[in-house]
């Protein structure tokens, strides 16, 4: 019992701080942003093309920074919301997902109709699966020819989902840590929050996640996610 109020006050500080964090860090950052839009509208034309281009460079570090505080506070507040499962129509979850998702151009998303519907929160589900797949397009090495498929299977108590995609795949020894904070795998432009937030909702509803080579090639994430009872 107090070992669990320690870690249920060590939860709450952290959500706290992050909270704190996030209105001391946003608002320094929006007045960078609007200065670089400032300097490069008095400048005009006497800006000089690589000065120019140093303002949208100070813009997407900007736009960085501003996605990793949000993906802190995404991962702060996971467990800490109440949860509102209902019946979870998969083919118009995943099309509103996909629609919704800036994935690059020729990069399809695949998933079977008639797939069963699950009661769950479609907020927690859509987070994770929207992570996956974005995961899987940003890592890609062929983006514009690449495929993920998604899948579900009834396993009685729990629900088998399958995000499997053509990628390159992941190396057996980064398997472990892909799921740690900040780790990016190389990737230009990401947070490496996603697969963490993806692994604490699992998490959090008391299921797992784990990571395989697809074949002929790609990766392939399972996870099993507890029926609502």
């Amino acid at each position: 019992m107090r070992r669990t109020a320690e870690l249920e006050r060590m939860n709450t500080e952290l959500e706290e701080f992050a909270y704190i964090a996030s209105h001391d860090l946003k608002a320094p950052l929006r007045a960078v942003a609007n200065l670089s839009l400032v300097v490069a509208e008095d400048a005009g034309d006497r800006l000089d093309d690589e000065n120019r281009r140093l303002l949208w460079l100070m813009r997407d570090r900007v736009t960085a920074m501003d996605a990793l505080i949000d993906g802190l506070l995404r991962y702060a507040r996971i467990g800490r919301e109440a949860r509102h499962p209902c019946p979870t129509e998969w083919s118009r979850l995943l099309g509103e997902l996909v629609a919704n998702l800036e994935l690059p151009e020729g990069f399809r998303v695949e998933w079977e109709p008639t797939m069963p519907p699950m009661v769950t929160d479609p907020l927690e589900l859509r987070q994770v699966l929207q992570n996956l797949i974005a995961n899987a397009a940003h890592h890609h090495d062929r983006p514009e020819q690449g495929h993920a498929w998604v899948g579900v299977t009834d396993c009685g108590d729990h629900w088998l989902l399958e995000v499997a995609d053509d990628g390159p795949g992941i190396p057996e020894h980064m398997r472990g840590e892909i799921f740690s904070m900040f780790r990016t795998g190389g990737a230009p432009g990401h947070t490496g929050i996603g697969l963490a937030v993806v692994r604490k909702i699992i998490l959090a509803n008391g299921g797992r996640i784990e990571v395989d080579g697809n074949t002929p090639r790609g990766a392939v994430f399972r996870i099993e996610w507890p029926k609502v009872r």
